[in-house]
């Protein structure tokens, strides 16, 4: 759950999904609150780049959805020695941004 970038508590979560076992696929979910989740959206896409963790090689990630959505984010896809695995990266935007008519 957040309200605001934190860089190096999102990391810290990204770090020890592997520790939950082995997996094919792997689901990190962000609860925001912040009043713009691009910038938190722009982070994840570099982080799950350039700062994968240890045991993960980068290979592709593609967007899941959009920042005007209540839910979007990524999934990307590493080399893991032989094996190859997805983490699953989404943020459940949950500050209401539209009003919905009927």
């Amino acid at each position: 759950m957040c309200s605001n970038l934190d860089k190096a508590y999102t990391k810290k979560h990204f770090d020890k999904l592997l520790s939950y076992g082995l997996c094919d696929i792997y689901f990190h979910v962000t609860y925001s609150y912040a009043e713009k989740i691009e910038t938190l959206l722009n982070y994840v896409r570099e982080m799950l780049e350039y700062e994968a963790p240890t045991g993960l090689t980068y290979k592709r990630c593609e967007l899941l959805g959009t920042p005007d959505h209540e839910t979007s984010g990524y999934i990307a896809t590493y080399s893991a020695g032989h094996r190859e695995v997805a983490v699953v990266f989404f943020i459940a935007d949950l500050k209401v941004r539209k009003q919905l008519s009927c």
